[in-house]
This record gives C-alpha cells, sequence and structure tokens, in this order.
C-alpha cells in the first residue's frame, strides 16, 4: 500500500547507501516493490464516495496490504492492487478522494513494474503525478516517489538517461524547497540515482551526482563519513568500468576502509568494496595483495554449496579461433579446489561439448579466478570439487 514517502525506513536491498544513512524514505527501483502507507484505512474509506461499496473497498485494501507485508511477488501484487485501482472512481473529486486513488495508481504501477509491464507503468505514473498536483499542489512531497519511479521506466523505455536527470532534478528541488529535514532524503536519492546511472552507462551523469554529494556531503552531518564511503564506491565502480585500476584501487580501498570504521568488517558494504577491490587488485598484478580481501569475505560470508560457490574475480575465455570460424558454441564443466588463500588449484575438465573445442581455453580462464575461501573453526580452508560451467556462445 501506498505510504507517505517519508513516513518509514525502507532500505533499498544492495543500496551501497541503505539505512546506514538514516531514513531510507522512498520506494527506489523498478524491481524493489518496496510500497508504502498514506495513512489509517478508516481515513482511506472515509475518502470514499456513497457511489462505492466501502466493503468492497475495504477487502480490496485488506487483501493487498496483507500480500505486501508477506512479501509476495509481482505477479500476486498485481491483481490486489488492481482490485484496489478498480474499486475508486475513475474521476475522483474530494481532495482526499483524488489523493487516495492517486496512491492506488502509484501502487498498481509498482505492481506493472515488478511484472516489467513497463508502458501500462508509465500511464499510472503519470495518472498519480497529475492526480497527486490536483489534490496537494506542485510543490507537494507525495509527488517525490512517481517522479522517481516515473523517471526510471522513461529512461528505460526510451534508452535515454538525460530524460532520469531531467525528471530527478524536477523532485530534487521539491526536496530542497521543503528544507533541512530532508537533506539526507537528497543524499540518499543522489546515491540513488548515481548507481541508476552507472548501471545504464550513462557515466558522466553519474559524475555529477556524485561531485554534488562530495560538495554537499557536510549536510549528513555525522553521516558524512558514509556518504563519502558511497561515493567511493561509486566512483571506484566508474574507475572499474573504464579500466581505471590504479584510481579504482584506491577509491575501493578508502570505501572500504570507512565501512569499516562506521560498521565492522562484516557489514555487507565492507565486503561488497572489498569484492571489487579484489578486481582491481588482480587487474594491477597484485594478487598477493587481494589474497587478505579474499579471506575476509570468505570468514564473513555464510558459506553455500558448491555448485553455487562463485568466484569473486573472474576472466573471461578467450574464444578458440578455429571453433569461432566455424560457428561452434558450447560449454565445459570444470571441477576445481579452492585453496585457502582463495586461489585456483587441481582443475579438471568434467564435460566439454562439444569435445576437445573449449577445455583448453576454459582451464585457462579458470586458472586466473579468485574465491572467498571457506573458513573451518575460524581458519581458512582448502574446498574440493567445486563445479563451474564455462558457456561459449557467439555473438549475432
Amino acid at each position: 500500500m501506498y505510504h507517505s514517502p517519508f513516513a518509514a525506513s525502507v532500505p533499498h536491498p544492495g543500496d551501497p547507501c541503505g539505512a546506514s544513512l538514516g531514513r531510507c524514505a522512498l520506494a527506489r527501483s523498478a524491481g524493489a516493490l518496496c510500497l508504502l502507507l498514506v495513512c489509517v484505512m478508516a481515513v482511506m474509506l472515509a475518502a470514499v464516495t456513497p457511489a462505492i461499496s466501502g466493503s468492497d473497498l475495504g477487502e480490496a485494501w485488506r487483501a493487498y496490504g496483507a500480500a505486501v507485508k508477506r512479501h509476495a511477488p509481482p505477479d500476486e501484487l498485481l491483481p490486489l492492487a488492481q482490485d484496489v485501482y478498480d474499486a475508486l472512481p475513475a474521476r475522483p473529486e474530494a481532495p482526499k478522494q483524488i489523493r487516495t486513488k492517486a496512491a492506488a495508481a502509484f501502487n498498481l504501477a509498482k505492481a506493472l513494474e515488478g511484472t516489467h509491464s513497463l508502458r501500462e507503468a508509465r500511464t499510472r505514473l503519470r495518472e498519480s503525478i497529475r492526480l497527486f498536483e490536483q489534490a496537494s499542489g506542485k510543490d507537494s512531497l507525495d509527488l517525490v516517489d512517481p517522479l522517481w519511479e516515473l523517471a526510471v521506466v522513461e529512461s528505460v523505455l526510451k534508452d535515454n538517461q538525460r530524460i532520469f536527470q531531467r525528471l530527478f532534478l524536477q523532485l530534487d528541488r521539491l526536496l530542497e524547497k521543503a528544507g533541512p529535514p530532508y537533506a539526507m532524503t537528497r543524499i540518499e536519492l543522489r546515491v540513488d540515482a548515481a548507481r541508476h546511472l552507472i548501471r545504464y552507462g550513462a557515466d558522466d551523469l553519474a559524475g555529477e551526482h556524485l561531485t554534488w554529494l562530495e560538495e554537499h556531503a557536510d549536510l549528513a552531518g555525522r553521516q558524512r563519513p558514509i556518504v563519502l564511503a558511497s561515493v567511493a564506491l561509486q566512483r571506484g565502480l566508474l574507475d572499474l568500468g573504464l579500466r581505471h585500476y590504479r584510481s579504482a584501487a584506491r577509491r575501493l580501498k578508502r570505501a572500504h576502509e570507512l565501512f569499516t570504521k562506521r560498521f565492522s568488517p562484516s557489514d555487507q558494504r565492507s565486503l561488497k568494496a572489498a569484492s571489487y577491490l579484489v578486481t582491481a587488485l588482480e587487474e594491477l598484478g597484485r594478487s598477493e595483495e587481494a589474497t587478505a580481501y579474499c579471506q575476509e569475505i570468505g570468514r564473513y560470508q555464510p558459506p553455500g554449496g558448491t555448485m553455487d560457490y562463485l568466484p569473486i574475480y573472474r576472466t573471461t575465455p578467450i574464444y578458440p579461433s578455429a571453433a569461432a570460424q566455424r560457428g561452434t558454441q558450447g560449454y565445459v564443466v570444470v571441477s576445481l579446489t579452492v585453496t585457502k588463500e582463495g586461489r585456483v588449484a587441481d582443475i579438471k575438465v568434467i564435460e566439454g561439448n562439444p569435445p576437445g573445442a573449449f577445455e583448453r581455453a576454459a582451464i585457462a580462464a579458470a586458472r586466473r579466478f579468485r574465491y572467498a575461501p571457506r573458513f573451518h573453526d575460524g581458519k581458512p580452508v582448502d574446498t574440493p570439487d567445486v563445479r563451474y560451467i564455462f558457456t561459449f556462445r557467439l555473438q549475432d
């Protein structure tokens, strides 16, 4: 159910900033489906005209709310969100009723995003924005959530991140007008915006947000080090993408130090920075230095099965020229031992298809892998018979 954008702490999964910055106030990525609560149910039903059955709306809302609480998948949420939306007037008139319809349109849009129905989601988001403006004015903070979601959806549909930037700056102006109480929300959204833009290859636009964060980090007060750590992490990722490994290593090491100091070595933000740092160090040929970070990750990472045991750092096999010339595709399954240093030993081919085509390329790539070693009684140990599948596919 929709909530006032700033009512609760809702950390975004995988956010390098996350709840560490305090109030993660908004439902932020298209896949997150973090849906918020405007007000109590009694107020929602009071906004409905007598022409609508209050019991029908109440039943629909309760069913939807229960599904959200149990983290139901998007395909289950969608019909429930649709029921709430349909139970409300198509053209609401009273301000509370208009705001309720705006909230229902937003929730329906989020469910549509979760099922990858982006065009339909865009329609409902535009409706939500129009209704919130009608009910609360063009400077209302109710607009922040739908503007964020519309920025994401429009930028993906049109493959144009400048659309995202334009809509983001619109919502940022609303937060700026709202004053100091929303400074942290502005910071959190800037971090999310940078991450979104990096994901879609808009490095220059992402850099603008990171520069803003560096210049305005003092707004975070005591949480300033976390903001700077998040910026260092994002800049390190940009450098990795550009193959600027030396500056990437410097920034990622800084992010790791700041996160570890503020939280602990076992904190997910610290471990994320460490994993990217392993990549930068391996690319620089500083493999011995990378070992300490591999072991740190292994110490705090919960163990899984050997089939789910994936490398922190991997290299792409070189496609054999003979296979490429013949248009041959296939796969290789290898078994390997992950040593206590997180290196690879005892590589054996379990299966190659077609036989003899790709085995040597797979073995050569596997030799450079780095893993987080498993721990037993507080010490790193060798893990035998870890499986990895190399897939060889030619691009169209």
